[in-house]
C-alpha cells in the first residue's frame, strides 16, 4: 500500500507524453509514520529500483543498523537521488557506517564521487557523535568524501569540538583537491567550544576552494 504513493497512474499519464519521455522525476515521501524496521525494508526493496525517483523523505521513521545499510544500497541502482531526507530517525554512527557500506561498489576508487547526492538532511538525530578515532573512521567525513552534497544540515548531532574538527580537516582537505561542492552546512546545537575548532572552521573558509555561502553555528557554546 505505500507504493501507491508514487502515483503510478500520474507517472503512466507522462510517459504517454512525448516531451515527457526523457526524465520523470519523482519525490518518495513516506516521512512521520514510525515505521518498523522490517516495514522500512519493504518500502526500500519496492522503491529500490526505480530510477525516476531523485528525492526521498523518510523523515521520522525507526531506522536500525540493517535498514541503513539497505537504504545505502540504493545509490548503486539509483544514481539519479539527490534530496535525501532523514531527519529524526534514530540514527547513530553505526547506522551512518552500515549506510556507506551500502552504498559500496567493488570497483570503486578511493574518494571518488560516484554518486550524485546534493542535498542530506540528518536533523535531531543525537546518536550521531564523534566515536570515531580518525577522519578515516567518522562516517560523516567518508559521507562527505563520497557524495556532491550541498546541503547539509546537522543540527542537534552531538559531534562535539573533535567531530567537527575532523570534519572541516576533511573538508579542507577535499577543498585542497577540488573536490568539494558544499555550499550550505547547518550544525546548530553541537557542543561547538574550544579555539582549536573554531580555528579549523576559519582555515576552511579561507581556502581558496571553499564553496561554503552559509554556515550556520547557533545554539554553540562558542566563547
Amino acid at each position: 500500500r505505500f507504493f501507491k504513493l508514487l502515483k503510478e497512474s500520474e507517472i503512466n499519464e507522462k510517459l504517454n507524453r512525448p516531451e515527457e519521455n526523457k526524465q520523470i522525476s519523482i519525490k518518495f515521501e513516506l516521512p512521520n509514520f514510525n515505521l518498523s524496521d522490517e516495514s522500512l525494508m519493504s518500502v526500500i526493496s519496492g522503491i529500490k529500483f526505480n530510477n525516476n525517483i531523485t528525492e526521498i523523505n523518510l523523515s521520522g521513521n525507526l531506522f536500525s543498523k540493517t535498514s541503513s545499510y539497505w537504504l545505502g544500497t540504493i545509490f548503486k541502482v539509483n544514481p539519479n537521488i539527490k534530496n535525501l531526507d532523514l531527519m529524526r530517525c534514530n540514527l547513530d554512527n553505526d547506522c551512518l557506517y552500515l549506510f556507506l557500506e551500502g552504498t559500496k561498489n567493488e570497483n570503486e576508487k578511493i574518494n571518488e564521487k560516484q554518486y550524485n547526492l546534493e542535498r542530506l538532511n540528518l536533523k535531531d538525530n543525537p546518536k550521531i557523535t564523534d566515536s570515531f578515532n580518525s577522519e578515516s573512521q567518522n562516517p560523516l567525513c567518508e559521507i562527505l568524501k563520497k557524495f556532491k552534497l550541498k546541503d547539509l544540515n546537522l543540527t542537534n548531532a552531538k559531534l562535539g569540538n573533535s567531530g567537527i574538527t575532523k570534519f572541516f580537516k576533511t573538508f579542507i582537505d577535499l577543498a585542497n583537491q577540488n573536490k568539494i561542492y558544499l555550499e550550505n552546512l547547518i550544525i546548530i546545537n553541537n557542543d561547538i567550544k574550544n579555539e582549536e575548532c573554531l580555528d579549523y572552521i576559519g582555515k576552511a573558509l579561507t581556502r581558496p576552494n571553499c564553496t561554503l555561502r552559509n554556515l550556520i553555528l547557533n545554539k554553540n557554546a562558542i566563547t
